[in-house]
């Protein structure tokens, strides 16, 4: 129908069309010939590529785009590439507004590969009416995949950045300082997810640096990645590690990398507040998301690859200890949880009965003492800092050789290291 015709016919209806928004008429598509267009289609891409989802026969890219398209990756055993990796479902390869991922699968473990991103940006108000621009390329990139024989392993952990630019322009650039094996984001990336746009440029755009596009970036979630009206959408920024499993599938971001060493885990505490809270008018369903892990976390210590590794840690954004008898413990409705003790009742004993080492946790915003083990918790809790430059910056820095684990808490403000705990391997 002609656009003239169409509101000829509707304007008898009596006020039945309310707005010409809702109208859906399609204008004729122009043939791209105007170079304006064209560049607009093109001006597409809006961060550096995002490895994630480590293991040692594949590795996850995410990248920004700042307006529709699609994209894919070519990857190769040299700078020439030659492959290409693109995620498609129920026949379709994607078409998205602002993120952009595919899986490259079929690797070897401990291979450096190289790669790099593609985008096309496309005009798409109808079916055979598509534009498209011209291939986008990034720079080409190189990983390495996880590597359970290396004789060496680390890990950089940051935590509750909450967006402050000053603190993750310092710890990106200490990332690419210390090239760690993986960066690890222990919770509280942005404060609420209220927007594509916020996390774009708070995690994908941290520090305008490329400091997971070589150093694949983990990330277990806290209290503030679970609030907002785009939180259920952070799964397009975060890619989830369980899809394929049935049993596991609804945890999105718990996972387990084994290099050489070491053995890193990531736990969900999730809310500080609990459940039955009025803040969340019934939406929230962490206590089953809690037990549901404790199966994952029994299952995931058994396997082999982690079972015999010497050296374990474990991260999760909410304490699971709180030597103040007064502190509140996630289960009463005032205040916030300054531990959660849950995740405490339900992980504890079997991280007590694997041997898990330490417990790497964030969220108090202070550069509170760390926790050695007592009688009955085995483990040591490692704290984070806040995001803050000046009173509380901080990022913990895990090592380990065939021998030993060293884990320090390096002061973004002047580089010193204001704790250090030394590990001997687990038998």
């Amino acid at each position: 129908m002609k656009r003239r015709f169409f509101l000829g016919s509707l304007a008898g209806l009596g006020g039945f069309l309310i707005s010409g928004s809702a109208q859906g008429v399609i204008e004729d598509n122009p043939v791209l010939k105007d170079e304006k267009k064209k560049m607009d289609l093109n001006d597409i891409v809006d961060s550096f590529p995002i490895l994630q989802n480590p293991t040692p026969d594949g590795m996850s890219v995410c990248w920004a785009i700042r307006r529709p398209g699609t994209g894919y990756v070519e990857w190769g055993t040299t700078p020439k590439l030659g492959n290409i990796a693109r995620d498609s479902y129920a026949g379709l390869f994607p078409y998205e507004d602002r993120f952009l991922s595919s899986r490259i699968e079929g690797l070897l473990p401990g291979t450096t590969y190289y790669y790099r991103t593609v985008s096309i940006g496309m005009d798409f108000p109808q079916y055979g009416k598509m534009l498209s621009g011209d291939p986008v390329y990034c720079k080409i990139h190189s990983f390495k995949t996880p590597d359970p024989a290396a004789k060496k392993a680390s890990f950089f952990v940051m935590n509750d950045t909450h967006a402050n630019q000053a603190v993750l322009d310092r710890l990106t650039q200490k990332i690419l300082e210390k090239k760690p094996d993986y960066t690890l984001w222990n919770g509280d990336t942005i404060g609420d997810i209220n927007s594509a746009d916020l996390v774009v440029k708070g995690i994908m755009q941290a520090g305008n640096r490329p400091y997971a596009s070589s150093i694949p970036l983990l990330f277990a979630a806290g209290n503030h990645d679970h609030r907002g009206p785009w939180a259920r959408n952070l799964v397009k920024a975060f890619l989830p590690w369980n899809t394929a499993d049935p049993e596991f599938r609804t945890l999105a971001w718990n996972f387990s990398v084994r290099q050489g060493p070491l053995a890193i885990l990531g736990m969900d505490t999730g809310e500080d507040k609990p459940d039955k809270h009025p803040i969340w008018k019934g939406l929230a369903d962490f206590d089953d998301l809690r037990k549901l892990q404790a199966r994952w976390l029994e299952k995931t210590l058994n396997k082999p690859e982690i079972k015999s590794a010497p050296f374990v840690v474990v991260c999760c954004h909410i304490p699971l200890f709180d030597p103040d008898p007064a502190a509140n413990p996630g289960e009463i409705l005032e205040n916030w949880a300054d531990w959660q003790s849950r995740c405490a009742e339900l992980w504890g004993p079997i991280f007590n009965k694997y041997g898990v080492q330490a417990v790497i946790v964030g969220h108090k915003h202070r550069l509170i003492p760390s926790n050695p083990p007592d009688e009955k918790r085995k483990w040591f809790q490692i704290r984070g800092g806040g995001p803050n430059l000046e009173s509380n910056g901080a990022f913990i820095h895990v090592s380990a050789d065939q021998e030993k684990m060293v884990i320090c808490r390096e002061i973004l403000k002047d580089g010193s290291c204001d704790e250090e705990w030394s590990f001997k391997k687990r038998f």
